[in-house]
C-alpha cells in the first residue's frame, strides 16, 4: 500500500513498484489508509506499507505505520518525507521499517524495501517499450 497525499508521489512510487512486480493499493491519506485495513469482514493487512510521513488530515504517516505495526504483524514499512527533521520517529525497528528521504531514486526505494526483508521479485523478461528491463513479475504486496 502506498499512502501520500501528492498524486504525483504516489503514482510514481505505483509505477516503481508495478514495475518489479508488486499489486499495489493506493491511498490518499493517512485515514483512508486505516479505513482500508479495517475494510471488509477483518484487516486488509499488507507486505508493505509505504507511507509519506507528513500528511493532512490529522493522520501522519508514522500513526499510520504503528497501526499496521499493530494490527498486523507480517506487515513491513518504508517512511518517506520531504524534511530532513526524522530523529522523533519512535518506532521499534526490528527490521520492520525503512526511511527514505524525497527525492529519492527507483533503486532507492526498492533497495528499502530489500532492506526490511521483502525481496522484490525478479522482474521477467523485458517487454517492448522498456527501457529497464524490468517488467512486471509475480504479485509481491498482497491483500490478505
Amino acid at each position: 500500500m502506498v499512502v501520500d497525499d501528492d498524486p504525483p508521489i504516489r503514482s510514481l512510487v505505483k509505477t516503481v513498484l508495478t514495475k518489479h512486480g508488486f499489486d499495489v493499493i493506493e491511498a490518499h491519506d493517512g485515514q483512508h489508509a486505516l479505513s482500508l485495513l479495517k475494510e471488509g469482514e477483518g484487516r486488509q493487512c499488507v507486505d508493505v506499507l509505504i507511507a509519506d510521513i507528513v500528511m493532512p488530515g490529522g493522520v501522519d504517516g508514522v500513526t499510520v505505520a504503528e497501526t499496521f505495526l499493530r494490527e498486523c504483524p507480517f506487515t513491513r514499512v518504508v517512511l518517506m518525507s520531504g524534511y530532513n527533521d526524522v530523529g522523533s520517529i519512535n518506532l521499534e525497528s526490528n527490521g520492520r521499517w525503512q526511511f527514505v528521504p524525497k527525492p529519492f531514486l527507483p533503486r532507492s526505494l526498492v533497495q528499502a524495501i530489500q532492506e526490511i526483508g521483502v525481496i522484490p521479485p525478479q522482474p521477467s523478461e523485458a517487454k517492448p517499450g522498456d527501457t529497464d528491463g524490468s517488467a512486471p513479475a509475480q504479485s509481491v504486496v498482497s491483500v490478505d
